[in-house]
């Protein structure tokens, strides 16, 4: 499902809806219960249970509670239900100091305290559990998928099915005995179809087929593929179904063909002018409100070890251009000998104890405030990698160079899906959804990655 250009996969779409209306419905029985006799006109009350709704799904959202992990593992679940609940705590606190109506204000604080959030949580939680077991639920949201093919496209796309849980896999479709001797795929699901691939498709009844060839000169059967997509089942690449799917352009499976040819990589009109002055409004009110905690991190460091409270290192900007950037300082004095650039590895020990903490808080990122201020970064963006890196990654990585299109950011697509990069393997992950942004990129994505950051912030995930 496409909401403003962002694909959202339809089971949380729906979860999502489901508890916005529990929630609703309970902050409505609790705004009656203490506001009974207060004599508030019915749609105020409705309209106000509707808004508490809508911030406790959307702190929930935030967290990551819709997401297709956390749907898969309980511990998960519980986890950021607990998270998103404080924080909608927090944001229903402060709305209720606005409200016009001393009485409305009550009701607000009074029908949180009577445990509104806790039933509606457990209405919540117990829904989505039914939502997880129930077949019927679950599969019917799901495209039932064809793979045409048996090779390493073929198992890419089996990986995005089982990963994701967004599509359902009923098979792979060999078309030739040669399909069958290469084929690298589970073998228990490859169907022989042969001529038969239209009958083959109605039988097991397909809403979709993913063509998953590496090499389709004279292979694709068009009259067959036509055939199917006039009975209505949709016939897509593995490139695009992968891409939908995962949030990602594989560029293992992608042809520069398909990158000229496919939708996005435009430009929304007034987009990056919208987007420069937000980052300039934001970035200066940021640094005015995080100054106290730039006088306790500075502290902490000079505490703790002799140097610099800030770092400075070149890194590559936008049209490749080099540009200083600005951190608080997390690593010993010479932690690179000889100058000699080297990956930031997981327990790091050249990584100080203040360090450890301004790193797994994102503290360190701070100063680069300054940078989004002066131009040289944007709040959303690829993060900015350092010029001996690029020219490894560059040399090793297809497309990679072309990342340095858009003005690097603090936050990005690729920080919110992907672990820290320490690698050329890791790299190349993150280019495959920067990719994916630098495609879709529009205002709607940029508060869905600002509002994933969040998650990313209060879990610590991913830091070095």
């Amino acid at each position: 499902m496409h909401i403003f250009g962002v694909y959202f996969n339809k089971l949380s779409v729906v979860i999502f809806i489901g508890e916005v209306i529990i929630f609703s419905i309970l902050f409505w029985l609790a705004f009656h219960r203490v506001l009974m006799d207060s004599g508030i006109d019915e749609r105020v009350l409705i309209a106000q249970a509707f808004g508490a709704g809508v911030i406790l799904a959307l702190a929930l959202s935030a967290i990551g509670a819709y997401r297709h992990d956390a749907r898969r593992v309980s511990r998960l679940t519980v986890n950021r239900f607990l998270l998103g609940a404080a924080l909608a705590f927090v944001v229903l606190i402060m709305a209720a100091t606005i409200l016009p109506d001393d009485s409305l204000r009550r009701g607000f604080a009074w029908s949180w305290l009577l445990g509104v959030l806790g039933v509606a949580l457990l209405a919540a939680a117990t829904a989505r559990l039914l939502g997880q077991h129930l077949n019927f639920l679950t599969t019917s949201l799901k495209p039932r998928v064809l793979v045409l093919g048996t090779g390493s496209q073929a198992e890419a796309v089996a990986h995005a099915c089982r990963e994701r849980r967004g599509a359902r896999l009923i098979g792979f479709a060999a078309l030739s005995e040669g399909d069958l001797a290469r084929a690298t795929v589970d073998r228990e699901a490859i169907i022989d179809a042969g001529d038969r691939f239209m009958e083959l498709a109605r039988a097991r009844r397909a809403s979709e087929i993913v063509v998953a060839f590496e090499d389709r000169r004279g292979r694709l059967p068009v009259d067959r593929l036509l055939q199917c997509r006039m009975q209505g089942i949709d016939v897509i690449d593995a490139a695009s179904f992968l891409e939908r799917e995962t949030g990602r352009i594989d560029i293992d499976v992608v042809r520069p063909s398909w990158l000229i040819f496919s939708n996005g990589f435009t430009m929304p009109v007034g987009y990056d002018i919208a987007k420069r002055i937000a980052d300039v409004i934001f970035s200066a009110l940021g640094l005015v409100a995080a100054f106290p905690l730039f006088l306790l991190v500075a502290l902490a460091i000079r505490l703790e070890t002799p140097g610099g409270v800030f770092y400075t290192q070149q890194r590559v900007g936008r049209f490749g251009e080099l540009f200083t950037i600005i951190k608080f300082r997390s690593m010993y004095i010479d932690a690179e000998q000889r100058g000699r650039a080297q990956w930031a590895t997981k327990n790091d020990p050249r990584v100080t104890r203040v360090g450890r903490i301004i790193r797994r808080t994102r503290l360190d990122e701070l100063p680069q405030l300054v940078n989004v201020l002066r131009g040289d970064m944007s709040f959303i963006g690829p993060r900015p990698e350092r010029p001996q890196f690029v020219a490894e990654l560059a040399a090793e990585i297809p497309y990679y160079n072309e990342r340095h299109r858009i003005r690097p950011g603090l936050t990005g697509w690729a920080q919110i899906n992907y672990r820290y990069s320490d690698s050329i393997g890791s790299s190349k992950e993150k280019l495959c959804y920067d990719l994916y942004y630098m495609k879709k990129r529009n205002l709607f994505l940029d508060m869905v990655i600002v509002q994933q950051t969040l998650r990313i912030l209060v879990s610590g995930e991913g830091a070095h």
